[in-house]
């Protein structure tokens, strides 16, 4: 049995908990278990001058309603997450590189949009938008999974999309998130 110290980052509580992981094979339970989501990725956030790569493990379901965190020069992260080490070989998780005090040295906060604040985000956005992302979000279409761009769409503007917090990462773009949805919707209102 293989045990791996990580890093628990809860920014509901706004801790970060030292654990370790054991596991014989696939951790893929715990992890889950962990930061209570069904679907998760894995990502490196930062490069730690002599300790390694950081690597943070989140779940896939957020918004920006969720409460998160962010690492000084990392991306920020909605709800909970471990950070790990990875092994550059083949990928297995391995001690995280840093300590739970280096952690909290360089930690951010960051509280979950409300609907309001949100809307008015998008109202502040839609002057700006270009009008292949006018386009794209024009044809989008409404499903019961959230509302989707086409893969034509996605292909010309999902990178600005995720840029801009309009579009989910895990879709590269595609699915809107909640900012994007709020977006779509006055889009929809203005052209009657």
């Amino acid at each position: 049995m293989k045990a791996v110290r990580i890093l628990r980052v809860d920014p509901v509580r706004r801790t970060v908990a030292a654990m370790v992981l054991k596991a014989k094979r696939d951790c893929t339970p715990q992890v889950r278990q962990i930061i209570r989501s069904p679907r998760h990725a894995a990502r490196q956030i930062l490069i730690v001058p002599n300790a390694g790569t950081l690597h943070c493990i989140a779940g896939l379901d957020v918004d920006e309603s969720m409460q998160g965190w962010r690492l000084r020069g990392a991306d920020d992260t909605g709800g909970v997450g471990i950070l790990t080490g990875r092994d550059g070989s083949d990928g297995l998780l391995i001690d995280v590189p840093v300590t739970r005090d280096w952690v909290l040295e360089r930690i951010q906060w960051l509280d979950g949009e409300d609907v309001d604040s949100r809307q008015a985000r998008a109202e502040e956005m839609i002057p700006s938008l270009a009008t292949d992302m006018r386009v794209a979000l024009a044809a989008a279409v409404v499903t019961p999974n959230g509302i989707w761009l086409s893969a034509a769409h996605r292909a010309v503007v999902g990178d600005a999309m995720q840029t801009l917090g309009l579009g989910t990462e895990r879709s590269a773009g595609q699915q809107l998130t909640p900012l994007g949805e709020a977006v779509f919707d006055l889009l929809a209102k203005a052209r009657g």
